[in-house]
C-alpha cells in the first residue's frame, strides 16, 4: 500500500517511539550476519494479521535483514527453507494473537517449526499469549527446553508472565510489528459518524452489535471494495491453491516459490482494503486490537472495548495509553455514548 506519512496525527511522536523500540528489540535478537525465514503468512482476510505481516516485512527491510524464505502452512517445506537459510540463518515466526490454545492450528504449526529446526535460532515475533486450559503449553515448554535457542517476544506484561509460569522462559515485552508501518493516511473522507469494527469470531464477548443511523457495524471480513462474499470466496480459492502447493514434494518445490512471491502483494492489497474500511468512520468504536493500532496510525479518534481476556487493554497499558486518540469503555453501549460525544456536530466546520 502506498501510504504516506501523516502530518497532523497527534500521536506521531508516540508511533515513532514505538517503532524505534520495536526495531531495537528485534534487532537485538536477530543476527545481522545471516539470512532469515519469515514463516506463517496469514492467508486469510483478517486485516490485523495482514498489518502485522506488512509491518514485519517493513521492519526486516529497515534492519537490513535478507529474507531468504517465507511460507504459509501450505507451502511450508523444511527442506527448502533449510537450503535457503544455510547454517547461520534465523527462523522468524509471524506475530499476532495466536500463541496458546485459543487458536490451536496456529500453535500446532508453531510447534512443528520449532521441532523441525533444532539447529537454528528461532525468534517468535511479538505475540499475545492466551490459555484457557492449565498445562496447555506443556508441549511447547518441552520443545523450547530441548531446542535451547528460542526467543519469545510478547505484546504485554500479562503474556510475559504466562511465558515465565507456563514455559519457564523469559520474554521481552515489545510493541506490535504494525508500528513499523509508521503513521498512515486515510483513504477518502468519512462516510459515517461512527464506524464500529466488532469481532465476529470466537474471541467476541458481546452479542451482535447492530448498525444505527449514526453507526455502521463491520468486521475485518467486510470491505469497502467488493462484497464480503467475494473476499471470502477469494480466501477459499487461495486455500485451494495452497493445498495444491502442499500436495507433494515435487509440487511444493515447483509451485512454492511462486506462491510465496505473491504474499506481499496479497498483504498490501488487504491492508489497503483495511485502511479504506476504517477511513469510512469519523470516529471508530472497536474491540479489535488492530482496530486500535490502525486507528492510532491513521490518526482516527476511537473508543476501545476490551475482551474478557484483556488482549486490547493489556496492550494499551503497555504502550499506547498516552495517546489522546484512544478512549476506553467497558461495554459497547457505553462506548457508543462516548463515540457520539466525539462526533463533530452536524453543521460544524
Amino acid at each position: 500500500m502506498d501510504a504516506v506519512t501523516g502530518t497532523s496525527n497527534p500521536s506521531s511522536s508516540l508511533i515513532e517511539t514505538l517503532g524505534q523500540r520495536l526495531a531495537k528489540s528485534v534487532g537485538a535478537v536477530v543476527a545481522r550476519s545471516g539470512p532469515v525465514a519469515l514463516l506463517d503468512f496469514p492467508n486469510h482476510n483478517n486485516i490485523g494479521d495482514t498489518a502485522i505481516w506488512v509491518g514485519e516485512r517493513t521492519l526486516l527491510h529497515t534492519l537490513g535483514l535478507k529474507v531468504a524464505a517465507t511460507a504459509d502452512e501450505s507451502s511450508y517445506s523444511p527442506t527448502r527453507i533449510r537450503r535457503a537459510l544455510g547454517a547461520d540463518g534465523t527462523i522468524l515466526l509471524h506475530g499476532g494473537g495466536s500463541f496458546g490454545d485459543l487458536w490451536p492450528a496456529r500453535q500446532a504449526f508453531r510447534e512443528r517449526v520449532v521441532r523441525d529446526f533444532p539447529d537454528h535460532v528461532v525468534v517468535q515475533l511479538p505475540q499475545t499469549v492466551s490459555i484457557d486450559t492449565p498445562g496447555a503449553l506443556a508441549r511447547m515448554r518441552l520443545l523450547i527446553r530441548a531446542h535451547g535457542g528460542v526467543t519469545l517476544l510478547v505484546r504485554d506484561q500479562a503474556s510475559a508472565e504466562v511465558c515465565r509460569s507456563e514455559l519457564g522462559q523469559d520474554a521481552d515485552v515489545v510493541p506490535d510489528a504494525a508500528f513499523a508501518l509508521g503513521p498512515l493516511t486515510r483513504i477518502g473522507a468519512p462516510r459515517t459518524p461512527i464506524l464500529c469494527l466488532a469481532r465476529s469470531d470466537h474471541e467476541s464477548d458481546e452479542p451482535t452489535v447492530l448498525s444505527t443511523s449514526q453507526m455502521q457495524v463491520v468486521d475485518w471480513f467486510d470491505s469497502g471494495e467488493g462484497s464480503p462474499t467475494r473476499h471470502r470466496m477469494s480466501v477459499r480459492i487461495r486455500r485451494e491453491v495452497g493445498r495444491t502447493v502442499a500436495s507433494g514434494a515435487y509440487a511444493n518445490t515447483l509451485l512454492g516459490p511462486g506462491w510465496e512471491a505473491s504474499f506481499d502483494l496479497m498483504a498490501r492489497r488487504r491492508l489497503t482494503r483495511g485502511v479504506r474500511l476504517l477511513s469510512q468512520g469519523e470516529v471508530l468504536l472497536t474491540d479489535r486490537l488492530h482496530g486500535h493500532v490502525m486507528a492510532l496510525l491513521l490518526g482516527i479518534p476511537h473508543v476501545v472495548v476490551d475482551t474478557s481476556r484483556g488482549k486490547v487493554g493489556n496492550f494499551i497499558d503497555a504502550f499506547t495509553a498516552p495517546s489522546p486518540l484512544v478512549h476506553r469503555a467497558v461495554t459497547f453501549a457505553e462506548a457508543h455514548e462516548c463515540a457520539l460525544a466525539m462526533v463533530t456536530p452536524t453543521g460544524s466546520g
